[in-house]
Parts: structure tokens; sequence; C-alpha cells
């Protein structure tokens, strides 16, 4: 349905959404397993004229945004991308990455530095290594020396997620 472009409020800027992620979870909300009134969706765009959040936009206007937000999946335009929950694109980095590592990178980040601070020569076992957040998980822990052991549902997807590993 077509509703009108939100406007911003004082402070906020309105990103027009070039990308919107889409995750595993996506499919159980729209087939009735999860139920929520709101939930969040990683997103990619541009700040529009006023953007107030130098995270997003540390350039000035026009910045790439990077953001996980309310309902952003489903719309062109989203009001207010919170500076908590958004960052600065890097320009060698296509909206296409952006958004879909938000959400993943955001989870594997956590498991790596907050769940379990994982050092150097210690051993993580990482299931659906071929995944998103696996895959991210794989590289997060081989970048701090750590062993990894991943399991995978099919071979097919076990060398899918090797390609381009060490060890």
């Amino acid at each position: 349905m077509e509703v009108p472009v939100p406007q911003p409020k004082p402070a906020e800027a309105v990103v027009k959404v070039a990308v919107a992620g889409v995750n595993s979870i996506d499919g159980y909300f729209r087939d009735g397993r999860y139920r929520a009134r709101r939930f969040r969706s990683s997103l990619a765009g541009r700040c529009g004229s006023g953007c107030r959040n130098r995270r997003a936009d540390q350039n000035g206007e026009g910045g790439r945004p990077c953001g996980v937000e309310r309902s952003a999946r489903f719309v062109r335009r989203v009001r207010g991308v919170r500076r908590r929950a958004s960052c600065a694109v890097p320009a060698a980095i296509s909206d296409e990455q952006a958004a879909a590592s938000m959400v993943h990178g955001l989870t594997a980040h956590y498991l790596v530095n907050d769940a379990h601070k994982l050092k150097a020569g210690e051993t993580a076992l990482v299931h659906a290594a071929a995944g998103g957040v696996g895959l991210l998980l794989v590289q997060m822990a081989h970048a701090i020396d750590a062993r990894v052991i991943g399991t995978a549902s099919s071979e097919e997807k076990g060398a899918t997620g090797a390609r381009g590993r060490r060890g």
C-alpha cells in the first residue's frame, strides 16, 4: 500500500532505504510461527537533508547510513534511524553487504566479545558455520587466532563455508 512519506521530527532524518536485510526470522514472522507487533530489520540507504545522525552521516548531509530499525524491510523511507543502532557505511562496502551484515554481524560480535570473550589459542565450536552468523563467527575467531571447528547441515554447505578459509 502507498503511505505518505514520513516527516522528520527535530534532530531526525528521513533515510531513503536502498536495501533491507532479510533474515531467517523474517520467514517465521511471515508464516505466523513468531508473533510481534514491531520487530527490527537491517537497512542501508542515504541520508536526506537535515540528517543529524553523525554515526550514519559522518561527512554531512547525504551520507550512507546502515542500521537496525523497526519495520524497515518493506518501506522506501524510514524516519529517525537511531544513533545507537546505526553506523556510517565505508565507500568500499556496498549497500547490499552493509544491510546483509548488520544483524548477523552484531550477533557474531556479541558472541565473540560479550557472551564469551574469545581469546587467541582457544577453540570455538561454530554450528551452522556456512550460514550468515556462522561465517562471520569463523572469520572473527580466525582474526584473533582462535581455533575453529565448524559444522554444517550438508557437505555442500561445508564446502561453501570452507572456501577461502584457512585450516
